[in-house]
């Protein structure tokens, strides 16, 4: 219990700093805090006992400091047969408690998983006029544009979706989602998920997986943005994705919707102005040339 206790408190204190670093790098891009969360999520799947252990395996020299006395007698006291023998039914209490909101949790997202793997599997094909790395399929169901699968990840396409919005649009959302692909968000979703059943009792490890969907989902919107797509147009095939389907419910099927949407939307507007400003400086500049010529 002592060793849970103490991988709980590292963990958080570890999350508090990657909080603090993310804040510091709050103007660099998406993808470095993403990963900065995501090594902070990993630390609760990995106890400082067990960095510990690999660190004694190197020759590290030896420290001639002397043994704490007071800490030993302490250390005597709270591991005496009676205190271990009153404490003991309550750690079974906690550990069957932690294992059923654990199998709930999983439950949860296994369900949710065979839903979309059926929406997935009855689905057809696209492969006229298409071109991507991964393999994209068509389907009637009023799901949201998302990435499924781990080892071999297939993009789910809505139909209804490709008669209601425009081609401009349509390029946007395949390119965010071809991000995604890219970027293995699939695989790290679901390391993530296993993070999130483990500790389901901890909020931190909830508000860190938040985080993260929140910096992935602004990572692939840097990457669209990047490639050329106007920003206008893009952030109106966001919108128009939210009013014509409905949201995944699980971490590793990344969509087109996830994240903050309000920041989103304004941070990819912003985008437009930052883009759109040196074009007028330049005609500000080209009217002035013109009529320094003229005279």
């Amino acid at each position: 219990m002592d060793a849970i206790v103490n991988h709980i408190w590292q963990s958080t204190l570890v999350a508090g700093l990657a909080a603090v670093l993310a804040l510091m790098l709050r103007h660099n891009r998406a993808s470095v805090r993403y990963w900065v969360w995501f090594g902070a999520s990993m630390k609760f799947l990995m106890p400082f006992a067990a960095l510990s252990a690999m660190g004694s395996a190197l020759p590290w020299p030896r420290s001639s400091m002397p043994d704490n006395d007071a800490i030993a007698a302490v250390s005597v006291v709270f591991n005496s047969p009676a205190i271990v023998s009153a404490a003991e039914p309550f750690s079974r209490a906690i550990a069957v408690l932690w294992f059923l909101g654990m199998c709930i949790v999983l439950a949860k997202w296994a369900w949710e998983w065979a839903r979309v793997a059926a929406i997935a599997r009855a689905a057809e094909p696209i492969t006229d006029g298409i071109r991507t790395p991964t393999r994209i399929v068509c389907s009637p169901r009023h799901f949201e544009p998302g990435v499924f699968g781990v080892a071999k990840p297939v993009l789910i396409w809505p139909l209804h979706l490709t008669a209601g919005m425009r081609d401009v649009h349509i390029e946007g959302i395949l390119a965010h989602e071809i991000a995604h692909v890219k970027r293995l968000d699939n695989r790290l979703g679901a390391a993530q998920m296993l993070v999130s059943a483990a500790c389901w009792f901890h909020p931190i490890v909830w508000w860190i997986g938040a985080r993260m969907i929140d910096e992935r989902e602004r990572a692939c919107d840097e990457q669209v943005l990047a490639l050329g797509q106007s920003p206008s147009s893009y952030a109106a095939g966001i919108l128009k994705t939210c009013e014509m389907c409905i949201a995944s419910k699980l971490v590793n099927v990344p969509g087109i919707t996830g994240g903050d949407l309000k920041k989103r939307i304004g941070r990819i507007l912003r985008a437009r102005k930052t883009m759109t400003r040196p074009t007028c400086i330049s005609r500000e500049e080209t009217s002035s040339r013109r009529g320094s010529s003229k005279r």
